[in-house]
């Protein structure tokens, strides 16, 4: 196939169906698909012509506009991330004050409710006390704040929601501590955690 390269070559080169048609025309050649032998055959243009068309203007300002329309999207995706930020950075966040034995046993209900759920026994006072903790903060997180409303009502299908979702949970867990000095230890924890998370996904 040498001297010759398929509708796929082009488009990685930055041809588009367009400049094809109107700067190549019809392919050169066809040849059976070496892969799928009942798949369509390929159809092959000649390299040669191809570099020739690539020196055209048309195909020139093509991929300078393309090229333009690239640094231009970069540039807002980048601006919208910075609004979800600050979106979050703004955020109200308010934690209400409980008492810790109550936060205790209804984080225990939820997590046999969720055990049971799924067909599993499911007591769960026996618990060790970082787990038990760990369920409160939990708990709290998710039925006390506005973590849930906001990560999947305001932040769910925008640009940087990666990044303003570990901001939220990070002032989230900060306002638990802050409220609940008997979580604090484990709210601290976990904030420690989605930074490490944070960070090792980049």
């Amino acid at each position: 196939m040498s001297g010759y390269i398929t509708k796929t070559d082009l488009k990685a080169r930055g041809w588009s169906d367009s400049l094809i048609a109107g700067l190549l025309g019809d392919h050169d050649q066809e040849r059976r698909n070496p892969r799928y032998r009942s798949a369509a055959p390929m159809r092959l243009w000649l390299l040669e012509r191809v570099i020739a068309g690539e020196e055209h203007a048309v195909f020139k300002n093509y991929q300078a506009s393309r090229a333009k329309r690239s640094t231009a999207s970069l540039a807002t995706a980048d601006r919208k991330r910075r609004e979800l930020r600050q979106q979050v950075a703004d955020l109200e966040i308010t934690v209400p004050r409980c008492e810790a034995s109550e936060i205790l046993f209804a984080s225990l209900s939820e997590w046999r409710s969720y055990q049971t759920s799924r067909g599993r026994d499911a007591c769960g006072s026996d618990a060790p006390p970082n787990e038990r903790q760990r369920w409160a903060v939990n708990y709290i997180r998710h039925n006390l704040t506005c973590y849930d409303e906001t990560l999947y009502l305001d932040l769910a299908g925008n640009i940087g929601k990666r990044e303003a979702a570990r901001l939220l949970k990070e002032r989230v867990l900060e306002a638990i501590a802050e409220i609940y000095p008997e979580f604090a230890e484990e709210a601290q924890r976990q904030r420690w955690q989605t930074a490490d998370q944070y960070v090792e996904g980049l």
